[in-house]
């Protein structure tokens, strides 16, 4: 069938994957050969797989900020229960054997699981505040899969700084410890390469619906007021984290050189994620 033919070409064209574009075609094939008349209703072709893809690329932007999150909690849940498994067992002091490996182990234990919680919450809260079975705009889908993208990054990262701290200390902790901890990061990597699934498999399907991206003040309408004004509150934002870090640490170690070394290092930390993601995760005003 010629029809048929055509609208195999522009699915291709836009990036539908194949398993995906088999499936179409056969129902289609099927409901042609009960009605051969239906190709006037069913429209042009072009028409026809530019909807397919747009409805696509919707579905995959949002079940993927949905897996990202369910695999991201697994993660946290597992990075939390390393930690306090290891402290109820030994609850000593665990010098690693290598800087090396414990340098970017524990920056990665630290900082990126924040930034997957920021990234992942904000990818969740975009598409359940747009839940229904409109199509997004291209600009929106595009935002979404960013946040997703970096959130599952930064799970990865949060993952492997697991295992890599448990390869660190593997020498003065319990051996049963140490395979837990490898397990279970291994286990957290597994989940979120599942997640990342629907995301690469549609990582080239064109969506071309107009529209505007939006930001996190479209997330979050009581944050419109600082709309025009995202940096200096970004600013704000970070020297409140580091004024709150140092104090909490100063009195829990009784220590305000720690308080301020820990300090400094979260609002630095904070600030470099700020200033290079910030417009990738839609934290700045989209319309200028």
């Amino acid at each position: 069938m010629i029809w048929l033919t055509r609208l195999e070409v522009e699915l291709r064209r836009r990036g539908v994957p194949g398993g995906s574009r088999r499936r179409i075609l056969s129902e289609l094939r099927d409901h042609l050969g009960c009605d051969p008349d239906s190709e006037d209703r069913l429209g042009e072709p072009d028409e026809l797989a530019a909807d397919f893809a747009e409805e696509l690329a919707t579905d995959t932007a949002r079940h993927g900020a949905v897996l990202a999150f369910a695999a991201l909690g697994l993660t946290a849940v597992i990075l939390v229960a390393t930690q306090l498994v290891l402290g109820a067992a030994d609850p000593g002091p665990r010098w690693g054997v290598s800087l090396v490996i414990a340098a970017p182990a524990i920056l990665a234990l630290v900082f990126a699981p924040q930034v997957a919680l920021v990234a992942g919450c904000l990818a969740l809260l975009r598409v359940v505040r747009r839940r229904g079975p409109n199509v997004l705009p291209a600009a929106e889908v595009a935002l979404v899969r960013r946040r997703t993208t970096v959130a599952l990054v930064a799970g990865a990262l949060t993952a492997a700084g697991i295992v890599a701290y448990a390869l660190d200390v593997s020498a003065r902790v319990p051996a049963w410890w140490f395979a837990f901890a490898v397990a279970a990061g291994l286990v957290s990597l597994l989940a979120l390469a599942a997640a990342a699934v629907p995301l690469v498999r549609t990582r080239a399907t064109v969506a071309l619906t107009a529209g505007p991206a939006g930001d996190v003040f479209d997330d979050l309408p009581p944050l419109g007021a600082l709309r025009r004004h995202a940096h200096p509150a970004a600013a704000l934002a970070v020297l409140a984290t580091g004024t709150i870090t140092t104090a909490w640490v100063a009195h829990v170690e009784r220590s305000l050189a720690e308080g301020l070394q820990r300090g400094t290092a979260e609002a630095l930390a904070m600030a470099v994620c700020y200033l290079a993601l910030a417009r990738t995760l839609g934290l700045v005003d989209s319309r200028g």
